[in-house]
């Protein structure tokens, strides 16, 4: 979630002085993105449910990371299109929708039957890694896409390595 937000705070000013799009541009990107969200979040359960709630997790987490792998690859290529930017803003939100269900269930599980400490460490996890990555991003965010999904893809494909190298929680 970190990396989505760094990108997602960063893209208003990246996407009006980097790529001289309008807010509109912004909020085309931003409800496609939502949307796609809530119906990720809304079926995160069921497939979870079918594939298992690890295995959706790392799907998710891949999807997201590889999303913003997408978006800085298409900046890196000089893409400036802001529906470009939208479409490929999808995969990470759908990533994310799909693996967050689970993901602050399981946080919740590791615990112990601490379920405030479980979801208060989550949040800080989530709001420690969006301040940092922001502040790091922010110097670079009108330079266009790939400064901006570059930072976000390395903390998403952080994850994915905790993900990797962590041991599973049991059932």
């Amino acid at each position: 979630m970190g990396g989505l937000l760094i990108f997602v705070f960063g893209a208003p000013a990246m996407i009006t002085k980097g790529l001289g799009g309008t807010l509109n541009d912004f909020i085309i990107m931003q409800v496609t993105g939502i949307t796609i969200f809530i119906i990720g979040s809304n079926v995160a359960g069921r497939l979870a449910d079918r594939f298992g709630a690890e295995r959706m997790i790392l799907f998710g987490t891949f999807l997201s990371a590889s999303g913003l792998l997408a978006l800085t690859a298409y900046g890196l290529t000089g893409g400036t299109d802001p529906l470009a930017l939208a479409i490929l803003f999808v995969p990470v939100n759908l990533g994310l929708g799909l693996r967050g269900p689970p993901g602050f269930f399981r946080a919740i599980l590791a615990s112990n039957g601490d379920d405030a400490r479980g979801a208060a460490l989550v949040l800080v996890a989530i709001l420690s890694t969006t301040a940092l990555g922001t502040a790091v991003a922010a110097p670079f965010v009108t330079y266009g896409i790939a400064p901006l999904a570059g930072i976000a893809a390395a903390v998403s494909c952080g994850s994915l390595l905790c993900l990797l190298a962590l041991p599973k929680l049991p059932g």
